[in-house]
């Protein structure tokens, strides 16, 4: 499991256990996320947490995900991750 799927989860799954319990009308209601991540492994996380609406245009997103990269001295990689919207 990588980083960033651990920093997004406790974020994005605030709602999980209300959806869950549901009927199948709930994927309307879900949040929509517009996620902005060039090295993430967005099929993962699209598998991981149906219970998201990924949208393609940020205008139509509730939530902006967006996660970068840097790397600092010696090899250290510094990932943060910030929530629009």
């Amino acid at each position: 499991m990588s980083i960033i799927t651990i920093l997004c989860y406790p974020i994005l799954t605030f709602n999980a256990h209300e959806l869950y319990s549901q009927n199948e009308n709930t994927r309307d209601k879900a949040i929509k996320i517009f996620y902005d991540c060039d090295f993430c492994d967005e099929e993962f996380i699209k598998k991981e947490l149906t219970y998201i609406n990924y949208v393609r245009d940020p205008k139509e997103a509730q939530v902006h995900v967006l996660i970068t990269e840097r790397i600092m001295g010696v090899g250290v990689k510094n990932i943060p991750s910030f929530l629009l919207g």
